[in-house]
């Protein structure tokens, strides 16, 4: 969530919160939104979602510029990989 408060402040935001994979394609689906990748571009070019805007979360500069650029009055869904692996046994 440090993302989350880096992009939005510190204080608890009604508008922000975390969707699954079935809630993401029915919102890309039925609703004008934009998607921004946040992976690294290796990450990006493996797979991503059509139309997804690949903003490097680790080049804080280009990060940082393209967030405020960003339509305020459209939905805005960030994507990220979260790997959790299996303990070894």
């Amino acid at each position: 969530m440090a993302l989350f408060s880096f992009l939005f402040g510190s204080e608890k935001n009604e508008s922000v919160f975390l969707i699954d994979t079935h809630e993401l394609k029915e919102a890309v689906t039925q609703h004008n939104v934009q998607l921004i990748d946040i992976r690294t571009p290796n990450e990006f070019s493996s797979g991503h979602i059509e139309n997804a805007v690949n903003v490097d979360f680790f080049n804080q500069n280009n990060f940082t510029a393209t967030f405020t650029k960003l339509d305020k009055k459209k939905p805005l869904y960030i994507l990220s990989l979260i790997h959790i692996s299996e303990p070894t046994r």
